[in-house]
């Protein structure tokens, strides 16, 4: 039973799985190609007879869409048995159906519809896998170029998905009566290389039990045969080259294991022969030890493939564990002969370093692109205004949008320098005991407008005991109005918004919650990063630039406070402030 697993194992069924393999990769890659091109040939097809019908019948239905009978009677003309359309509805500018081959009634809301009522110029058939159909809609225009009505129709993907699957068996059976083919070309192919390797494995078996007269008699002038030949010559060669590898073993003592940098030094081909503590801890996330190849390694941990003559070229690399971002460096060393007998990989540790070229690289790109916007619309506006087409009332309305991107600007550099200041300890507080619950008082009562105009209800609820803080007034009072004002923004029409203070222990707590539309759980930690925003295009569209609860975070933190938030996507909001009572 051995002696038949060792069989399986062998070059000649190696040789043949290989020889399957490739001929399987390659009618694999053929064969999803194919397929995937007559799909998509089959799918095109069906959507062009979709577009043409609903084309032609809106065409018809121009001069008669406000004839209800007529309007059934073309229907059912599309409807022939030979057509592959499933149902077809006429609807009118709200999306009602008019009139349809089938008993359904009320409204058909998809993109298809608005976007046919748009005259949207990329209207495009939409598959539905549920329904296994595909539909479409096109807009019937009167002469005047108005939209009147819209066509919306279903073709049904069976006989399309009948096609294809024919297509698919056809490949299977080609595929199975290739690798049949396969596997006889294989083993006749395989046996030519394997028997000549089988003497020079058993030769080689009696060389290494110390049997060094063993002579491979050389049949043909091919690969094998200048291996039988090189087989010779390495018999004569072979008590030399121990004593070479006995001498190699005295190499890389002089290593020191107690640098805080990553020491490895390995041979010519790889082996790993010295590695200290730093290296082994930096490498901890790919255990590697004593005997293990230093190549294989690089592979596993940069992907690319090296060898030890690419190190005069490429001596930096750069690579990731799970312990960091780390540099490594390599140098060759030479033997008592002077001659290059393996290399030393010295590893550093620039984890800090990228991780602060990245915040600088990325903290630029925001800043770029918050500035670009403003100054864009200043110069679209100030190019027009110097035109002199342009009358007095639209001079002014420009110049009024140029006045309101200018103060965006403003405000977004004063934003950045507050939170360098903060950043820098740079900011002076003005320190003095606030009365916490008359600053709320106040905040609420300036809020309430903007509240109002959507409808919005503020509540207040404070405790009983007076809650006083240390602290700069101003900056504490633009915390509160940052905070409520993203409630305000974020709480539809109608919503609820409550402030409360509390004082707990020594501390003073004020919360702020809404019903609005909360935040995706997986965004909680990153709202406080500077300009990240959950949504960025409603976002801008409120005009927030991402800096606000950054800047909070900020104050809070310099007034030995917390700020935190727990929400929940579509139930709301709340935002903790915790500052320490005086």
């Amino acid at each position: 039973m051995k002696k038949k697993f060792r069989s399986y194992r062998s070059l000649q069924w190696k040789l043949v799985i290989i020889y399957l393999m490739l001929i399987l990769l390659a009618m694999e890659i053929v064969g999803v190609y194919l397929i995937k091109s007559f799909q998509d040939y089959q799918f095109k097809n069906l959507a062009d007879y979709l577009e043409y019908q609903a084309k032609s019948l809106s065409f018809i239905l121009k001069d008669n869409i406000k004839d209800g009978k007529n309007i059934k009677t073309i229907l059912y003309l599309y409807m022939s048995p030979d057509s592959q359309l499933k149902y077809i509805y006429v609807l009118d500018k709200e999306g009602r159906i008019i009139q349809g081959t089938d008993y359904r009634n009320g409204r058909i809301i998809s993109p298809l519809v608005f976007q046919a009522l748009s005259f949207s110029k990329t209207l495009k058939p939409i598959k539905d896998d549920e329904k296994n159909t595909m539909d479409y809609a096109y807009p019937v225009r009167s002469g005047q170029g108005d939209v009147e009505a819209v066509v919306y129709m279903g073709a049904s993907m069976d006989r399309t998905l009948k096609t294809i699957n024919d297509v698919k068996v056809i490949l299977f059976s080609a595929t199975v009566i290739a690798v049949l083919i396969t596997i006889v070309l294989g083993f006749i192919l395989a046996r030519t290389i394997t028997e000549p390797i089988k003497e020079i494995t058993n030769k080689a078996e009696a060389l290494a039990n110390g049997d060094f007269d063993q002579v491979i008699k050389v049949r043909a002038d091919d690969e094998i045969g200048r291996l039988a030949n090189m087989f010779n010559y390495l018999t004569g060669r072979l008590r030399r080259t121990l004593d070479e590898i006995a001498r190699e073993k005295s190499k890389a003592e002089g290593i020191l294991m107690n640098m805080s940098d990553g020491v490895i030094a390995a041979s010519k081909d790889g082996t790993i022969q010295v590695i200290n503590g730093a290296a082994r801890s930096m490498l901890s996330g790919y255990p590697v030890s004593e005997g293990d190849n230093a190549f294989d390694m690089i592979k596993e941990l940069t992907g690319q493939t090296m060898a030890f003559e690419d190190l005069s070229v490429n001596n930096k690399m750069v690579f990731k564990t799970s312990n960091g971002v780390f540099n490594a460096h390599f140098a060759q060393f030479k033997g008592d002969r002077d001659e290059t007998e393996g290399f030393v990989v010295v590893i550093h540790d620039i984890t800090e370093q990228q991780k602060l070229d990245s915040m600088r690289k990325q903290f630029v790109a925001d800043v770029s692109h918050e500035l670009r916007t403003p100054l864009t619309t200043i110069k679209s506006y100030v190019e027009t205004l110097m035109s002199d087409d342009i009358d007095d009332n639209a001079r002014n309305r420009f110049l009024q949008v140029v006045n309101k991107e200018v103060d965006r600007m403003v405000r977004l550099v004063k934003d950045l320098l507050l939170l360098s200041n903060l950043d820098s300890n740079k900011y002076a507080m003005k320190k003095e005991t606030i009365d916490l619950k008359k600053m709320l008082t106040d905040v609420v009562s300036n809020m309430r407008l903007l509240a109002y105009n959507k409808s919005q209800q503020l509540y207040t609820k404070f405790c009983e005991e007076d809650i006083t803080v240390e602290g700069d007034a101003d900056k504490l009072e633009q915390v509160f109005i940052n905070v409520i004002n993203n409630s305000i923004k974020y709480t539809p029409n109608n919503g609820k918004i409550e402030i409360s203070a509390a004082l707990v222990g020594d501390k003073a707590i004020v919360t702020i919650t809404d019903n609005g539309i909360g935040i995706p759980r997986e965004d909680i930690e990153k709202v406080f990063e500077r300009f990240y925003r959950v949504d960025k295009a409603r976002s801008r569209e409120l005009g927030g630039a991402g800096l606000g609860l950054s800047i909070c975070k900020e104050i809070v933190s310099a007034h030995k406070g917390t700020i935190e938030i727990e929400s929940e996507l579509n139930r709301g909001t709340s935002v903790r402030i915790c500052l320490p009572s005086s």
